[in-house]
């Protein structure tokens, strides 16, 4: 079976009013903690009368690391929801904020959980998804004699070529899905004059 990840192919944003309480929700796609922090600090900047500004994220191809803040809602109340939307769409590297504007009318706890998840729903739901295979990596030597043969295998295996250091001998980087590496292996080891690095 094929590992995959998502992630939603471009930033978005949604808004809506709940008794005179408006929810602007913003989805980007992130790669670090710091890019996340700096985005946060836009949307404060960019609204600074808004009464919160609550979030969640995930990254990793793997889903490694996540966070949610609530950012002075009740505990539980905002981020929270927020993750869990983030969860129900199975994406990462995303980073989903919902600014809250407070209409003098409040909502109740229940209400802030239904309102922070169906602006990180609404959000999510304007984003495209997109899949990406997680691929390994494998690195090799070859003499410069064997090139056809190595350019052969890689259109056939149908190889990512990484990066390529052209020194005394080849050396080249590859990525390919995880049960398609040891088929690649064994024709590598075919070819003369070939050696793998790793793993």
């Amino acid at each position: 079976m094929t590992e995959t990840y998502f992630e939603i192919a471009a930033n978005v944003h949604s808004e809506f009013t709940e008794q005179k309480s408006k929810f602007l929700g913003f989805a980007h796609r992130v790669q670090s903690e710091e890019e996340i922090k700096a985005i946060i600090a836009d949307l404060r900047a960019m609204h600074p009368n808004a009464n919160h500004v609550c979030y969640a994220y995930r990254l990793g191809k793997h889903y490694e690391l996540y966070r949610f803040s609530d950012d002075g809602e009740p505990g539980g109340t905002a981020g929270r929801p927020i993750f869990g939307q983030i969860e129900a769409f199975k994406v990462t590297n995303v980073l989903v904020a919902v600014v809250r504007y407070f209409g003098g009318i409040k909502l109740g706890t229940g209400g802030l959980v239904a309102n922070y998840q169906k602006s990180a729903r609404l959000t999510l739901d304007a984003a495209q998804v997109i899949e990406h295979k997680i691929l390994q990596s494998l690195q090799f030597v070859y003499d410069y004699d064997v090139t056809s043969d190595i350019q052969q295998l890689l259109h056939v295996s149908k190889a990512v070529v990484e990066a390529t250091d052209y020194a005394e001998r080849c050396v080249c980087t590859v990525s390919l899905e995880p049960s398609q590496i040891d088929d690649f292996k064994h024709k590598l080891m075919q070819i003369k004059n070939t050696q793998l690095l790793s793993p």
